[in-house]
């Protein structure tokens, strides 16, 4: 298949590198002073973050203007060379649960206002207060949820393409296994190597599955 010389505008190439919901940006926060409003505005600024275009010397990008062949093998390439970047490995639900992505912020935007209450710094042992397996009547529940956390963590994470896809995440960034085959839940952050390898051993934060 062969490209025309001009056949993409610099917008929808961007578009077509990362597409994905619209989000509201301040117009003096965009990095380019000519894409407020654009159709690829979002797409643009996300691209853009990542290293993938770059605009011109003026502060303006251009999103209509036409892009070359050449142009378009330097886009694919960064993207390439992003992809093949190694990523470090989190393990430790803090590792990653943190800022906007606390496990309290999570909670409540999933399971709404009954969690605004949590705490900024809530662990996984807040969460199993409520959310730990139930016994008797309360089997397959929550000890007071109507769900156990392992009922939503599970299928949530291994069900997501950022952790399994960008953050390359499996059973050992929130698990470990004890002596006797037993997987653990890792409640703190581990310090790792890049492999996810723990400097420290037993791994501090390791508790039994609930």
């Amino acid at each position: 298949m062969r490209f025309s010389r001009r056949l993409l505008g610099i917008g929808a190439v961007a578009a077509v590198l990362l597409s994905a919901g619209a989000v509201a940006y301040a117009a003096d926060a965009l990095p380019f002073s000519d894409i407020a409003g654009h159709w690829a505005q979002d797409e643009i600024v996300r691209v853009a973050g990542r290293g993938i275009v770059e605009g011109h010397n003026d502060g303006t990008f251009g999103p209509d203007e036409f892009v070359t062949r050449a142009q378009m093998a330097v886009f694919m390439d960064r993207e390439a060379a992003e992809e093949s970047k190694p990523i470090d490995a989190r393990r430790g639900c803090p590792d990653c649960h943190q800022g906007k992505y606390s496990l309290k912020h999570e909670a409540v935007e999933k399971g709404g206002a009954v969690h605004e209450s949590l705490a900024d710094e809530a662990d996984i042992n807040v969460c199993l207060a409520c959310h730990a397996p139930g016994t008797g009547d309360r089997e397959g529940k929550g000890v007071v949820a109507p769900l156990s956390l392992r009922d939503i963590v599970h299928p949530v994470h291994m069900g997501s393409k950022t952790f399994t896809g960008h953050y390359m995440g499996n059973c050992f960034t929130c698990h470990n296994v004890d002596g006797e085959g037993a997987f653990q839940v890792l409640s703190q952050a581990v310090d790792t190597d890049s492999k996810g390898v723990p400097d420290v051993a037993p791994i501090p934060g390791a508790q039994d599955s609930k």
